[in-house]
């Protein structure tokens, strides 16, 4: 299995929290993951510590034209199996 997942939140947060150790989960379980956050030194540092991808876009506002584009070619590059979003602020980047 292939998730891509992507998370736009805040600094901290619980969906933020909730994210973090559900990757961890998945890691822990061998399924193959690429993560796609906002720029977030904290969370990229400790998730790539634990060994998962984490690719860092700026999820924007209405004319951030590069990210979706980003996010575009993430997929086709991992070809994952499933694609899962966090709110709306990571979907309306999902192409």
């Amino acid at each position: 299995m292939r998730i891509i997942q992507a998370m736009a939140g805040a600094e901290v947060g619980g969906a933020e929290a909730f994210f973090e150790r559900l990757c961890e989960a998945f890691s822990r379980a061998g399924v193959d993951q690429k993560l796609l956050i906002r720029q977030n030194v904290s969370r990229s540092l400790k998730l790539r510590a634990k060994g998962i991808p984490v690719t860092e876009l700026s999820f924007g506002g209405m004319l951030d034209f590069m990210t979706r584009r980003h996010f575009q070619r993430e997929i086709e590059t991992f070809s994952p199996d499933i694609v899962l979003t966090w709110m709306n602020r990571a979907t309306r980047f999902c192409p």
